[in-house]
């Protein structure tokens, strides 16, 4: 037995439900194999039939192939390649300023003077290339490590102050 044929699937992308027509299976549909899993449809179960070829899917199949899956349907959706990224990668200087930024006043280093740099590069090649994300996090080392340095820079003078005064 299918998954979708106990519950009530989740709603189907934007679009899919004027295109799709969506019923319980019937009698007339009993054997029959939705083409998106492979497995039998049974009755009772929510289907969704391919407006082009009448082709029966299991509801939540036919709104995760984001349409039919019947080999001799005409509009069958493009596959999706496996290694398509959503959206924008992360900008992996952007990353190590963060890092960088945090770890630096928790170790007491003045590894906050890298994260600078870092996070200042980060933001150029962002701008440079709109395809990458990660300008918050580009922004929140270069404050972190901006932090950390007039830390460290307040500590020496406060250090030079009381050796200079004993």
């Amino acid at each position: 037995m299918h998954d979708d044929d106990h519950h009530v699937p989740s709603p189907a992308p934007a679009g899919l439900e004027r295109n799709a027509s969506r019923a319980r299976a019937d009698a007339t549909l009993d054997g029959a194999v939705c083409p998106a899993c492979r497995t039998p449809i049974v009755v009772g179960g929510l289907v969704a039939h391919c407006p082009f070829c009448a082709a029966a899917h299991h509801d939540r199949c036919y709104a995760l192939a984001n349409g039919c899956a019947h080999p001799d349907c005409d509009h069958i959706p493009p596959p999706r390649r496996p290694n398509q990224r959503a959206g924008p990668t992360t900008n992996g200087l952007a990353i190590a300023a963060l890092v960088v930024g945090i770890a630096a006043p928790l170790a007491c280093l003045p590894a906050g003077a890298i994260a600078l740099p870092l996070g200042l590069r980060a933001l150029r090649q962002i701008d440079a290339d709109r395809t990458q994300g990660g300008r918050g996090l580009a922004i929140a080392g270069i404050v972190l490590g901006s932090v950390s340095c007039l830390a460290i820079l307040f500590m020496v003078v406060v250090g030079v102050a009381a050796f200079l005064t004993r």
